[in-house]
This record gives C-alpha cells, structure tokens and sequence, in this order.
C-alpha cells in the first residue's frame, strides 16, 4: 500500500510544476485570443480587407505575448502580472472615457430605408472645433423627434418655420446660439413682435431628394406656417445621383428607384469602435495633418475631404478641380448609364460637372431632376397651406478669390462662370414662380472669405448671421408670417405651371 502511494505521489506534478504550467496555458491563451481578434474583421477594430493598423498591433502584440512561454517562468510570470494590470486599467479606462467622452466619439446617425440615414432621437453630440476656428466647444442634442435642438411645442402654439438643408444647417461646426436656424430665429422674433420657433430640420450630407421625403412624411404632423429650403449649390446637384433615392422616367418627370440600401458596417462600427481607439485615431491626425502633403501632382479620388484640405499650391488645387469632375461623371455613368442601383458613397465632391460644363449630358440631367424635386417641393408645401422660400447657398469656391479648396482653369474650362450653380438653380424658381433668396450676390460683393470657415467650406457664424438677416428681411417683406392665405399660394402655383407649359 505504501508503495502505491509513493508511486502516485511521483505521478503527480508538485504544485509548482502545476502554477508553472497553468501561467504557461494562460499566457498562450492571451495570445492566441489577441490572434483571433485581430484576424476577425471586428468592427471595434475597424479592420480592413487586409489588416488595420489596430488588427496589426494585435498581432504583433500577440507574438510578443507568445514568447513569453518560452522565458523563464519569472519573466513570464512577470509579463502576466503587467498584461493583467494593463488589461484592467484599459478596461477602467474605456468605461470612464465612453461616460465622460462618449458624446464626442458617439454617431448620432442611423440607417433609415426611406431617406438612406437621419439623427437618432435622444442622441448628444460634443464636438471641439479647431483653433483656426476658435477653438469653442460645440454641443447639442437631437430631440425625440430628430431634430438638433429643444423639444418642439404642440402645432399651432406658435409660429413655425421649418428649415430643411445639410451639414450647413445641421451645423456640427457652430454652436447653437451660431447656427443660421438660431439666429433667423431671434431676428423673425424681433421683426414680428412674437415668439416664432425655428426648428432646425438640417442633417449633415443631406440632398434635395433627401430632404423632399422629408418634407411630404413631416409637414402634415408638424404643420409649419414657412417652410425653408437650404439648397447648397456645392454638391447638391451630385447628391441626387449619389443617393438613388430617383430617377428621372423616359418623359422627365420623377420616379421612385429601387436603390440597394446604404451599407450599414460604417455607422455600425463607429458605434461599437473602443473611445480609446478613436481618441489615439484623433490624436494622431492632429499631429500628422500637416505631414500628408504630396510631393506630386496627387490621385485626388483616393484622398478624403478632410484630406485635401491639406494639400498646398496651384497644381493641386488644378488637380482637385479636375478629380471632382471626372468622380462626378463616373458616378452619373454608374447610375444612369450602367443602371448601379447600390448607395455606394455619401462624400460630396464640388459639382464640377454642372459648374464648368453645364451643356454637358451629366449637368443636364442633374439639373433636370433637381427641378422635379423642387417642383414636387413646391406641390407638397402648399398642399400643406405653408409657404415655401429656397436659400441658395454659393460654395466658397465661387464666391470668394481667396483660399485653397480648389482652382478653375479658364482656358480649360471656358463655360465655367462663378455664379452658374446659383444662376441654376435661380432660374429654376422663376419659371416655376418659387420664392428665392440667392446668397451669390451679396456674399461675392463681400468676397465672402469671412463668411467661410477657415480651413473649411462650411460659412462661419459671420456667414450665418447675413444669411439670417437676408432671409428675415425677405420673409418680413414677403409678409410670409403674416398667413398667406391657400388661395394665394395656389395661385402663384398656378401661375409657375401656366410659365412652364408656356415654356417661359
């Protein structure tokens, strides 16, 4: 009996042996989970078809970590001790920062099968504009309804004007006391003698087609006595073939099109991206922004917006003019040509295409959508008994001479004039009898380089404000608030059919 005893006792591994081994299998556990995780395209990890830097890291972590099994067992032992410690603080960290810096890194868009994406009910965004531009720190929330700003009143408690457009009235550059909404808002509140709510319908990368759905789903609940149409004439005209949301049918007029939804993996991955990772990606963008300009004259297409912000001298901005021409016609091609029905893109070049070739076959049939859906505007906003004024909004390219987005070479281009988009989309209201404060004029008697951001092609507050105090003074001398009778707004639409059938 004793010698079995002393036979299993030799059997059995000593307790260190045991904790040897089990330091061993947790460390080679570690490792192979961090291989796992980085070859998995997760997207907190934001990987892409190869490998993202974050999978990279991983990796080369995970290998560092599997030597480990192989040291000595203090050093491994040791190496536990600190993975251990730093995979708790990372943890602490991560739950403190997405408390305290959540709304800043958070999106606050989600998919939307109707109008591809809109603003989460409830969601708050905090956003530090760059020192160029003050520095200030922006913060709002989107309300149950899904507008940026306050709750709204019960319809008919007060005054409303509805304001429709993209990222410029949307304004995530501009604090709320900035925002073109805000600030017509105080100035129709002085003119009428009464309290008027100015609801903020914008949302960043929206177009006319966008905002259209918006408006026949919204103005029968919300009932606005003066809807606004902010349509900025820098990418609005591309908007309308990038999104899918129409087509134009064999006879010209608008007709539903069966898009391929928008892929859903970005919003998705910025919501569960770690904040840690995000705050690392912000970080060093701001210290590498001033180290990506091209030696040469650069492939534009592939470079984001926020890119070529960067990129210095006439070349490129030459170069810049002529990448948003040729992604402009490639994306009329695909959709209308070709018949590609999938939303493959929401970045909005300068449209080119319109502006400095205005004859051509991509301008003309942008440009005839674009009056349908004003047009189906125009009819939805009075069979809702509210007015309807457009706000033509110029791009910093046209009305001012002095930055560094992009440059027209006249020699190349000679159809090209800086007032053709807004001249556009002007000539637009007139045969239609719509209502129109056009930007161009008075912002290029100004130049308009301290209506714009610096750095940016958004308008500043500055911009915001003249944009505010031209359309206040127009809708107090229009007497738009004052209740424009049905009849009145059918008459004037009338008389924009009698103008078209004429072919005025």
């Amino acid at each position: 009996m004793g010698r079995v005893n002393m036979h299993q006792a030799q059997c059995e591994p000593s307790p260190n042996r045991r904790s040897a081994l089990v330091v061993r299998i947790v460390t080679a556990g570690i490792a192979l989970g961090l291989v796992l995780l980085a070859v998995i395209d997760r997207p907190l990890l934001q990987g892409g078809a190869i490998l993202g830097w974050g999978q990279s890291g991983l990796l080369a972590a995970a290998v560092c970590i599997g030597a480990f099994c192989f040291a000595p067992l203090s050093w491994n032992q040791n190496a536990l001790t600190v993975l251990t410690s730093v995979g708790i603080s990372l943890v602490i960290a991560e739950f403190v920062l997405r408390a305290t810096l959540g709304p800043q890194f958070d999106t606050i868009y989600e998919r939307d099968d109707r109008v591809l994406y809109r603003l989460v009910p409830g969601t708050e965004r905090i956003k530090v504009l760059p020192p160029i531009n003050g520095g200030a720190v922006v913060q709002y929330k989107v309300n149950s309804q899904g507008f940026r700003g306050p709750e709204l009143a019960p319809p008919g408690e007060s005054t409303r004007v509805l304001v429709y457009g993209d990222s410029f009235i949307h304004g995530e550059f501009s604090r709320t006391e900035d925002t073109f909404t805000e600030q017509l808002r105080g100035r129709l509140a002085r003119k009428m003698g009464k309290s008027v709510e100015v609801v903020n319908a914008g949302v960043e990368g929206y177009g006319p087609d966008q905002e259209l759905r918006r408006m026949e789903n919204e103005l029968p609940v919300l009932q606005p006595n003066l809807v606004i149409v902010a349509i900025y004439a820098g990418n609005d005209f591309g908007d309308l073939v990038r999104d899918k949301l129409y087509r134009l049918s064999s006879d010209g007029s608008l007709q539903d099109n069966p898009y391929m939804s928008i892929d859903e993996s970005a919003m998705k991955r910025s919501a569960s991206e770690l904040v840690l990772r995000k705050l690392v990606r912000a970080a060093l963008m701001r210290l590498f922004a001033t180290q990506v300009v091209p030696h040469s004259r650069p492939d534009l297409r592939k470079y984001s917006e926020a890119d070529r912000w960067s990129f210095t001298g006439r070349e490129a901005r030459l170069a810049m003019m002529d990448a948003d021409l040729k992604q402009e016609i490639d994306q009329y091609r695909e959709y209308v040509i070709e018949g590609d029905n999938a939303v493959h893109t929401l970045h909005d070049p300068y449209n080119a295409d319109v502006s400095l070739t205005p004859t051509s076959e991509s301008a003309r049939y942008k440009i005839a959508m674009m009056e349908q859906i004003m047009r189906r505007m125009g009819d939805t906003a009075a069979k809702n008994n509210a007015a309807l004024v457009f706000l033509l909004i110029p791009s910093l390219l046209d009305a001012a001479d002095k930055h560094e987005i992009a440059e027209v070479d006249p020699v190349k281009y000679p159809e090209y004039k800086r007032s053709t988009l807004t001249d556009i989309l002007e000539q637009i209201c007139q045969r239609n009898g719509f209502r129109a404060v056009n930007l161009f004029g008075p912002f290029w008697e100004r130049r308009a380089d301290d209506l714009y951001l610096a750095g940016d092609g958004h308008w500043s507050p500055r911009g915001q404000a003249y944009a505010a105090e031209l359309v206040s003074d127009f809708v107090s001398a229009q007497n738009l608030l004052g209740g424009p009778s049905p009849d009145t707004e059918m008459d004037q639409r009338a008389s924009g059919r009698q103008q078209r059938e004429s072919g005025q």
